[in-house]
C-alpha cells in the first residue's frame, strides 16, 4: 500500500513538474513563454518575436511594469493619435485585449505591450520607434532573434 502510494506522488510530482516548466501551446496561441522554465513555443517568425520579448522584459527585471515604459507607452499613443494618422503599432496597443476592457486576472496588459512592440518592429532597434529602445537589451535580444533563425 506504501508502495502504492509513492508511484502515485511520484507521478502527480512529475505531472507537476512538467506543467510548470513546459509551454503548453492553445489551440487560440500562435506562440507561449514559460516564465518558469524559460522556454519558448511559437508557431510563427512574429509569434517567436512576441515571445522572446517576454523573455526578455522578464530577465530586464519585468521592465514593461517600470513607471517609465508606462509613460513612454502614453506618450506614443497620444503623440501618434493626436497627428491623425497613428501608425499601425500605435493602433496594435489600443487594441489589445485589456487597455479598455477588463481581461480577467492573469493578464498582463505592460508586458502584452512590450512584447507588442518589439514584435512590430521585427526584433530590429532601428525599427523600433525611438521612445522604446532604452527599455530592452539589444545584445540578448539579437542573440535571441539568432538563435531563433538558427543563425548561431
Amino acid at each position: 500500500m506504501a508502495r502504492h502510494r509513492t508511484v502515485i506522488l511520484s507521478v502527480l510530482c512529475a505531472a507537476a513538474v512538467f506543467l510548470l516548466t513546459v509551454p503548453i501551446p492553445r489551440a487560440d496561441r500562435n506562440g507561449l513563454y514559460n516564465t518558469v522554465s524559460g522556454l519558448i513555443w511559437c508557431r510563427t517568425e512574429s509569434a517567436c518575436l512576441h515571445e522572446i520579448s517576454h523573455r526578455l522584459d522578464q530577465e530586464a527585471g519585468w521592465a514593461s511594469h517600470r513607471k517609465e515604459f508606462g509613460e513612454a507607452a502614453q506618450t506614443y499613443v497620444l503623440v501618434e493619435f493626436m497627428g491623425g494618422n497613428p501608425s499601425d503599432l500605435a493602433q496594435a496597443i489600443i487594441n489589445l485585449p485589456g487597455v479598455f476592457v477588463w481581461d480577467g486576472y492573469f493578464s498582463d496588459r505592460p508586458s502584452e505591450i512590450y512584447a507588442t512592440i518589439f514584435e512590430f518592429s521585427g526584433g530590429r532597434e532601428e525599427r523600433m520607434p525611438e521612445i522604446f529602445r532604452q527599455f530592452y537589451d539589444w545584445k540578448r535580444a539579437e542573440a535571441l532573434v539568432q538563435k531563433l533563425r538558427g543563425e548561431k
